[in-house]
C-alpha cells in the first residue's frame, strides 16, 4: 500500500484536514470555528491508515475529534462529540483509535451501579458514562484508546467479584438447626 510522509509543524488544523481528505478519499464536513495549529511528523513514510490514526490522535490533543456518519466524517470539538450520533460498538469490539466511539459494555458479575463510579474516574473529561441498570449495561463515549483501557479494567473487576448465588438444599438426614 502507498506510504506517505507527514510533515506538519505548527500548521493550521484545516490544512491537515484538507490533506487527509486528499490521501484518504474521505469527505469531511467542517465548521468555520475549527482553529488552532497542529504538529504531526513522521520520520519515515507511513501507511495511509497509520497516518489517519496519527491525524486523529493529533486532533484529539487540540480538542477535536471525528464522527463518521455514513461516508461523511465530521470534525467536531471533543466536548460536543458525546452529543453527536456516532458508531456504537458491542463489548470487546473496540477499534485501536483515538476516534471518539460509543461503547456498550454488558456486565455479568458486578452491578452497573457499583462499577460506574470507578469508570467515571477513568474517563476523560469530555467523555460520557451512562449506567443502564435494567440491562446491567454501561454506555461509554470516549476516545477508543481510553475505552480499551477501561474495558480491560472492567473485565478484571467483573471477574474478580462474582455475584453471590443462593442455593436451597433440602436436608435428608439432619435438621437444619444442627447443620
Amino acid at each position: 500500500s502507498a506510504k506517505i510522509m507527514l510533515d506538519f509543524v505548527n500548521k493550521p488544523i484545516m490544512d491537515l484536514i484538507k490533506y487527509m481528505a486528499e490521501i484518504t478519499g474521505r469527505n469531511f464536513i467542517l465548521t468555520d470555528d475549527i482553529k488552532g495549529e497542529i504538529t504531526i511528523i513522521s520520520h519515515k513514510p507511513v501507511s495511509v491508515p497509520a497516518a489517519y490514526e496519527a491525524f486523529l490522535s493529533a486532533l484529539e490533543q487540540t480538542g477535536y475529534t471525528t464522527v463518521t456518519v455514513g461516508n461523511v466524517t465530521k470534525v467536531v470539538s471533543s466536548n460536543n462529540a458525546a452529543k453527536t450520533p456516532i458508531r456504537v460498538h458491542q463489548n470487546g469490539n473496540i477499534p485501536f483509535t483515538d476516534n471518539f466511539v460509543t461503547q456498550v459494555i454488558e456486565l455479568e458479575n458486578v452491578s452497573v451501579s457499583e462499577i460506574s463510579a470507578v469508570v467515571k474516574e477513568l474517563m476523560s473529561k469530555e467523555a460520557s458514562v451512562i449506567s443502564y441498570a435494567p440491562a446491567n449495561t454501561l454506555i461509554l463515549t470516549d476516545a477508543a484508546t481510553n475505552i480499551r483501557k477501561i474495558y480491560r479494567i472492567i473485565n478484571q473487576l467483573d471477574i474478580a467479584a462474582p455475584k453471590a448465588k443462593l442455593h436451597v438444599i433440602a436436608l435428608r438426614h439432619a435438621q437444619s438447626t444442627e447443620v
